[in-house]
């Protein structure tokens, strides 16, 4: 936040796209959540051996919202902008449910990855793989 903070000014909007949800009370603590809005992004991308990023599919989109719900002048900007540079972006009433349903997501890869010790590729083309990871996620649905 430190190299980033001294750009925001009176009319800045922070979209933070970050795994998780703790990025959140700190922005706004930092920021004022009136600065702050609710986002995520969907891509499927790993580390290949020298540290390249590589993206593994054609999935890409990005959800960002008014933490209240609200459809803003800002949110039509950001929309207007995200989708003249050609990003599958969508503003949503409901933001915030969607970050809320990716971390669901990722704590449940990341028990199953952990667990077998693999990558969701590896997992996915084990016996039972797809099985047990579709078990987890119903899991973390149901509680």
């Amino acid at each position: 936040m430190e190299d980033f903070a001294p750009a925001v000014g009176p009319h800045t909007t922070i979209l933070p796209l970050l795994n998780g949800m703790r990025h959140m009370d700190r922005l706004d603590a930092r920021f004022g959540a009136d600065k702050v809005l609710a986002g995520q992004c969907s891509i499927a991308a790993t580390l290949d051996d020298e540290g390249a990023i590589r993206h593994l599919n054609t999935m890409q989109n990005l959800v960002f919202g008014e933490r209240d719900g609200r459809k803003s002048e800002r949110m039509q900007a950001i929309t207007k902008v995200m989708l003249d540079a050609g990003f599958d972006a969508h503003a949503s009433d409901d933001a915030l449910q969607a970050m809320w349903n990716k971390w669901v997501f990722l704590a449940s890869l990341a028990g199953i990855t952990c667990l077998m010790r693999a990558s969701v590729a590896d997992i996915m083309a084990a016996p039972g793989g797809a099985e047990a990871t579709l078990a987890l996620l119903e899991d973390c649905r149901a509680t």
